[in-house]
């Protein structure tokens, strides 16, 4: 074996094993329960006067508590448990709402809050 095929070979290990080792690292990069804590809450149907929302979790914590507010009365109310990495869709039958709603959804840290005009 030449000098000449001895060094194409060792590049073209190295190169095989780097591209491997960044794909890995994209991936768990990419991935939102490595090492990341964090959860949202989302209007299912965001383009209509449905007020259901989606909690995801991708947080260590799984107890959230839920409020819906229009002005300064609590329609309903609720708790919910979402294991990490899942979504939970919140159905809501509410009818007969006008002026601004408001979601509020809490995991006993932190709170976020979305609103619908009707």
């Amino acid at each position: 074996m030449s000098q000449t095929t001895k060094i194409i070979s060792l590049i073209l290990v190295l190169f095989v094993i780097s591209s491997v080792f960044l794909f890995w690292k994209s991936d768990r990069g990419l991935d939102p329960d490595y090492q990341k804590d964090w959860w949202s809450v989302y209007f299912a149907y965001a383009k209509n006067t449905d007020l259901s929302f989606t909690i995801e979790n991708h947080s260590a914590n799984d107890n959230f508590s839920w409020e819906i507010i229009s002005g300064k009365d609590t329609l309903q109310k609720g708790e919910n448990t979402v294991a990490r990495g899942e979504k939970k869709n919140i159905e809501l039958d509410l009818s007969n709402l006008k002026n601004k709603i408001i979601v509020r959804v809490s995991d006993g840290k932190t709170s976020q809050d979305i609103y619908k005009n009707l």
